[in-house]
């Protein structure tokens, strides 16, 4: 590959000082500095001409997204063990800088060839050191595929509905925007691992499954509880709420043969997982475990009559999505080979009412996220410029509603179906950015699938698609994370596995702990009883490193007055009340929510220790 890392400087100086090889070129010895440049340390492989229309437009992406009209080309042999041959690697240097002049840029290059003296002064914004690495038929390494979109424009709504272009001193104040900036240019990030690797499984919610593939999880009791009550809550905010959306379930296995999944594959290309079929079933067949809904949902929508009476209608499903992540991408809950989507795709008349859903959609992700305690740390959309000129009053209505920053990138699509497309991030403790939920506008896949309506008129239409959903395990991965940042170590009422746990102060208070405990649960709380014979202040620190929020301590005087002691981790407020009244509060932060009964033995003691 060609090789580069960009340092946008506030000045560079080099001086050629001795000849390295017989092709270098012809130059005095003399110092040059140039002031506030993009620097592009660039080192040339073998094979590499067919990408310098690639290079071209990828230092052209980064000049525009730092603002910077200046660039210098530096040689920078460093990068790399199999470099090609001086001759070859100068023309191709040549050429670089031939073109990016041609589209109106400053272009110095530094001496091709030379032992140089070099110093430079790097910008500290979190833009300034970047690298990416180009071949042929791609342009980021990451990628697999041709599905790219090209960043011509950024801005920034703030919360009190100011647009403005994007400053540093906006990426220090809001840190999802300085995390979603630094991603989209590459940048790097720590590789140490995020909170929430260590939380899954001291919490008892997940862990790597050793007899599986790397980069999947099982999930344990506590996780799974979890997982059936935002399955239920997304469940009720969508299904429930909105009357044009119906439940199915497509199948795992995709056949590459239909029409409509190979254009899909042409332009939204993933990492799959193949499936190798065995008996009399056909060699040739190409078959794969899918990476997401669009292909058995779009299959049921092109099979599906519709008038435009009719719409717009919603297919909505809880799915098992597969995608082969390279083995030094996996990280916990984030980034996973098998992973759950709640995955919602509807079919709209036109780009108006695709809109409408489009926001429906969304704003039901964001509420069940906010429901289980977290909320965005930034918005991002990315937008054809028309989209965002049409619709930025209610992006402006977006920012000041939820209190956050909306980032905005105008894209120029090259390949990718979306028109326009929003992500709720939230900033992992290592400062990485997670994509939890998204939803898409889609003005290009109908036809190809042959999604239509009838209009009034009774002739045939291409719809508007709206893509939106959200991975069970990035949204539980982006709950720890956020709680580990705020320092928080308990859940929410309604999606806590143990709401209280009820501490005898010796064993004289079994019985009367016993009798709290099991009215609890009688009354719909999920409350369980620590009878261990281990010190009262060892059951308390116990009741905190599994973030049971109620800490409902019984002893002689609350036996005798027929009250808890109750201390409150929310807020640490320490109270005396009856059974009926801890019950009463807890159900009532409960109220709209999903429930389900505690599952297991009431007592502690005789629950195990589950996973590794």
């Amino acid at each position: 590959a060609l090789k580069m890392v960009f340092l946008h400087s506030d000045w560079v100086e080099f001086e050629p000082v001795k000849k390295a090889v017989r092709t270098a070129d012809d130059v005095e010895k003399e110092k040059k500095r140039i002031e506030n440049a993009l620097v592009v340390l660039t080192s040339v492989e073998k094979g590499d001409e067919s990408v310098v229309g690639e290079a071209v437009e990828e230092i052209e992406d980064v000049a525009v997204k730092v603002g910077e009209k200046r660039i210098v080309i530096y040689p920078w042999a460093h990068l790399s063990s199999d470099l090609e041959k001086p001759e070859k690697a100068l023309k191709i240097l040549e050429e670089m800088e031939e073109a990016l002049r041609n589209k109106g840029y400053e272009v110095y290059r530094a001496p091709f060839g030379w032992y140089k003296r070099f110093s430079i002064s790097v910008k500290g914004h979190p833009l300034s050191e970047l690298s990416r690495e180009v071949k042929k038929g791609r342009k980021d390494a990451e990628d697999t595929g041709g599905s790219h979109y090209r960043i011509v424009g950024q801005y920034i709504v703030l919360p009190d509905g100011k647009i403005d272009d994007i400053k540093d001193g906006y990426k220090e104040r809001f840190p999802g925007v300085k995390a979603v900036v630094k991603d989209e240019l590459g940048g790097e990030f720590s590789a140490e691992p995020p909170a929430h690797v260590e939380l899954m499984k001291r919490l008892g919610i997940a862990e790597r499954e050793p007899v599986a593939d790397a980069g999947c999880l099982r999930w344990l009791p506590n996780g799974a509880f979890m997982f059936e009550l935002v399955r239920r809550r997304a469940w009720d905010e969508v299904v429930g709420k909105l009357d044009y959306v119906y439940p199915v379930i497509s199948p795992t296995i995709i056949d590459k043969a239909d029409k409509g999944v190979r254009w899909l594959v042409d332009h939204f290309p993933e990492r799959h997982y193949k499936v190798l079929p065995g008996g009399r079933v056909p060699k040739e067949k190409d078959l794969f475990l899918k990476t997401s809904g669009d292909y058995g949902i779009f299959s049921l929508h092109r099979d599906t009559t519709y008038s435009y009476k009719d719409l717009p209608v919603c297919f909505a499903e809880l799915e098992t999505d597969y995608r082969y992540e390279q083995r030094g991408e996996l990280r916990g809950m984030h980034r996973i080979r098998e992973f759950h989507m709640q995955n919602m795709h509807t079919l709209c008349r036109d780009i108006e009412e695709g809109w409408r859903v489009f926001e429906e959609m969304w704003k039901g992700i964001a509420n069940v996220f906010e429901d289980m305690g977290f909320g965005a740390d930034v918005f991002v959309l990315y937008s054809e410029r028309d989209i965002w000129e049409r619709k930025k009053e209610d992006v402006v209505r977006w920012a000041k509603e939820y209190g956050k920053p909306v980032v905005v990138f105008i894209v120029e699509a090259e390949g990718v179906y979306m028109a326009a497309w929003i992500d709720i991030v939230v900033v992992d403790s290592k400062g990485r950015p997670i994509e939890t939920g998204t939803a898409q506008l889609d003005t290009r896949s109908a036809g190809p699938w042959g999604m239509y309506y009838a209009d009034e008129r009774g002739q045939k239409r291409e719809a508007v698609v709206v893509h939106a959903g959200f991975g069970m395990e990035r949204a539980f991965a982006a709950m720890l994370e956020k709680f580990a940042r705020e320092g928080r170590a308990y859940y929410e009422d309604w999606l806590a596995p143990v709401q209280a746990r009820v501490i005898p102060v010796s064993r004289e208070h079994i019985k009367y702990a016993e009798e709290v405990a099991r009215k609890l649960n009688k009354l719909g709380v999920r409350a369980d009883l620590d009878d261990s014979d281990e010190t009262l202040g060892k059951k308390v620190r116990r009741a905190h490193t599994e973030w049971i929020r109620y800490v409902v301590v019984v002893g002689a005087e609350e036996e005798k007055s027929g009250t808890v002691s109750v201390t409150d981790r929310a807020d640490g407020s320490k109270k005396v009340v009856t059974p009926e009244e801890l019950a009463e509060k807890i159900r009532e932060n409960c109220r709209g929510k999903p429930y389900l009964p505690r599952v297991g033995p009431l007592y502690v003691s005789r629950r195990p220790v589950f996973g590794m």
